[in-house]
């Protein structure tokens, strides 16, 4: 478990505000043809453009239409005026808001309409929760909602547990003595979804669109990308030429200033972030010496697993994250795994098709493994733990955790205890929480009429592909067969989700259980078509988005 980051992507739109767009273009289209006219000033020796025939005048009597920024769902006061369009239209469109918005101290980032309708949504689920925490006689579906978040907001009965109901797991790695206990305690922690190593869910198959395969990917990195650890830069080339006569090229074997102060940085935010693990193990029961030299090894450990890994860039290509195998290919990619147990014990002894997103990267971990002794991966195995659960364990643990978080996104404060157990609630158990949210906000014709709005821009959008000279007649019809087949998942599942795991008043016992159900649950999609039904997010997320592979939105 982590600190709730909800997707904010400024590209999504909520669909109930689809239609407003169109009605926008115009104006877009007469700010930009205005920056190009403003922005053409000066002497030019082009001919002067030919004059246009007269407009005729107005019939008498017919009203002028007066429109105003509000009247196309634009907002004055977002706006900069004394800002130049055609230098910045960012700032012009939106410097308003931004000169009078402040990112709120426990936040990472503010959007606008995202943020203020999320924390809107937020206090509706905590009053929810609140209101089922106190129920004595509610239906099981809000007992389950209020036993989850009391034991979420209990600190006194957490503080008082520590770190008992992480034990099964930490005895599990302190068992860790050969290259098979080392595999069947990965095996432990990757069935709570703790992805040490790697990870693995089901996907839909790039080849076959209708069927759901397994796909394993890098992972296992404390911090957010393998770039954090990589302190050298590219190689440069190397130059034969005599430096005193040539000076040029001996200056550009130099990293430049910039780079330097990059590596600098980069330095620091690694040995910050070693003391922090370090802090966490001895939280975690080591004593001060061990617990920096356990530090030490972690970060060696996922410094390795950084060097084998694929770079951002190099992942936006779909074709090189698809390598299609069976459990035999999988043996033959990381033979010193034991894969036949690995699979059993994750409820999937008969996978047969599996999608290993990055052979260099599985190559590696075969080599990393035998590479470090039993103690050392104790240290990177009992990290992944402590790193995981932090959030659902006391407030030494939590405090500590939230340095790191502060460290890489600039947060100033921790939320509220009852915000993280809002989010956490709906983690575990969202369609369940969006269920009484649903009943309370979005009942009568609500669904039906964003779903109307929804299919009369699809419409829309219909007749527009026949006017586009650009696309030729097939293209036209793969369009609009397309647009056909679109589904639309608005406001709420048509069934929900039934959650079948065992809620206590231990709350990290509590999460470790519906991590466990919730990889059940995913990888039970093995080799079964795609749901196209199926939900992504729950229904109180403020986000919208459209999916490229199941052609859903």
């Amino acid at each position: 478990m982590s600190y709730p980051k909800q997707d904010l992507s400024a590209a999504t739109i909520p669909a109930g505000r689809a239609v407003a767009r169109r009605v926008r273009v115009p104006l877009a289209m007469a700010l930009v043809a205005g920056c190009f006219v403003a922005c053409g000033g000066g002497a030019s020796n082009a001919p002067p453009p030919e004059q246009p025939a007269p407009v005729p005048p107005e019939p008498p009597g017919k009203p002028t239409v007066q429109k105003t920024l509000a009247d196309v769902g634009l907002d004055a006061a977002a706006m900069d005026k004394s800002v130049d369009p055609c230098t910045d239209f960012y700032s012009f469109a939106c410097g308003g808001w931004i000169k009078d918005t402040e990112i709120p101290s426990d936040k990472a980032r503010w959007v606008r309409s995202f943020s203020v309708i999320h924390e809107e949504n937020e206090k509706e689920l905590r009053r929810i929760l609140e209101e089922a925490e106190k129920a004595t006689d509610a239906e099981p579906v809000k007992q389950r909602l209020g036993t989850y978040y009391a034991a979420c907001m209990d600190e006194s009965a957490i503080e008082g547990e520590g770190t008992k109901p992480l034990e099964p797991l930490l005895k599990q790695i302190q068992g860790v003595r050969d290259q098979k206990s080392l595999i069947a305690a990965v095996t432990k922690l990757h069935q709570h979804r703790i992805w040490a190593l790697f990870d693995i869910s089901a996907q839909q198959d790039f080849a076959d669109a209708t069927k759901m395969i397994g796909f394993m990917d890098q992972n296992g990195l404390g911090l957010p990308d393998r770039d954090y650890y990589i302190l050298e830069p590219a190689p440069l080339p190397k130059h034969t030429s005599d430096p005193k006569k040539h000076p040029s090229e001996a200056k550009a074997a130099e990293p430049s200033k910039q780079e330097q102060e990059a590596l600098a940085k980069k330095k620091k935010l690694l040995a910050d972030y070693e003391a922090h693990v370090a802090r966490m193990l001895e939280l975690g029961g080591m004593r001060g010496y061990a617990a920096k030299a356990a530090a030490k090894d972690v970060l060696k450990i996922e410094t390795a697993l950084a060097e084998v890994s694929k770079t951002k860039v190099e992942r936006r290509d779909p074709k090189k994250l698809y390598n299609k195998v069976d459990l035999a290919g999988v043996e033959q990619a990381v033979p010193r795994f034991d894969w036949k147990s690995y699979f059993t014990a994750l409820g999937t002894p008969e996978l047969k098709d599996i999608s290993i997103t990055s052979k260099e990267f599985f190559a590696g971990v075969n080599e990393i493994l035998p590479r470090f002794k039993p103690a050392q991966w104790k240290s990177y195995l009992t990290w992944q733990v402590l790193h995981a659960m932090a959030p659902t364990l006391g407030k030494a643990f939590v405090d500590e955790d939230f340095k790191l978080q502060k460290l890489l996104t600039g947060q100033e404060e921790i939320e509220a205890r009852w915000k993280r157990c809002v989010a956490a609630t709906d983690d575990a158990l969202g369609e369940a929480l969006a269920q009484p949210f649903v009943a309370e906000h979005f009942g009568g014709e609500s669904k039906s009429a964003a779903e109307s709005y929804v299919h009369a821009v699809a419409a829309a959008f219909d007749k527009e592909v026949d006017t586009l000279d650009w696309m030729d007649a097939t293209t036209r019809q793969r369009a609009k067969q397309k647009l056909k087949a679109m589904a639309y998942l608005i406001g709420y599942p048509s069934k929900w989700k039934q959650y079948d795991f065992k809620i206590g008043k231990q709350f990290a016992a509590n999460v470790l259980a519906a991590e466990e159900w919730q990889l059940k649950d995913d990888l039970s999609q093995l080799g079964k078509p795609v749901d196209r039904e199926k939900w992504e997010m729950s229904p109180p997320t403020v986000n919208a988005y459209y999916h490229p592979n199941k052609n859903h939105m």
